[in-house]
């Protein structure tokens, strides 16, 4: 097998795409830090303002996990999160709440995990690498 053929040895891999995060957030200056410090960890950010805007994006996006703020306007995310698991196609996507308002975080039953804010951002990468499968997070 000659060295530098796609099946043997030595042979050059592709690398990964990083790992693509649908932030759902009505908060402009933390959509900003958040997605800011997301990226600065190696992973893709597609930025939704509310839940219906998320909704009409997945389809395009195909995001690997949906962040989301729970109260924001038209569309709150635990109504997203619903919409999201009524779809067979994405029932098993990861959706991570995130909320000020500690008492309405809701058992991990829709969601996949809840944060409180503000985020505490090494344990939510530790729940992204967690949720991701990803080592090193």
């Amino acid at each position: 097998m000659a060295r530098g053929s796609k099946d043997g040895p030595g042979a050059a891999r592709e690398p990964k795409a990083p790992p693509k995060i649908l932030l759902v957030e009505d908060e402009l200056a933390a959509a900003e830090a958040i997605g800011y410090l997301l990226r600065m960890n190696g992973f893709q950010v597609v930025s939704a303002s509310n839940g219906r805007e998320a909704l009409e994006r997945l389809p395009e996006v195909r995001p690997d996990l949906v962040l989301t703020d729970i109260m924001m306007p038209w569309m709150d995310g635990l109504e997203l999160a619903r919409h999201i698991r009524e779809q067979p196609e994405l029932r098993d996507l990861p959706i991570v709440l995130m909320s000020a308002a500690h008492s309405i975080l809701p058992p991990e039953t829709i969601v996949s995990a809840s944060l409180p804010k503000p985020i505490d951002f090494p344990k939510l990468l530790a729940t992204l690498g967690r949720l991701l499968g990803l080592k090193n997070r």
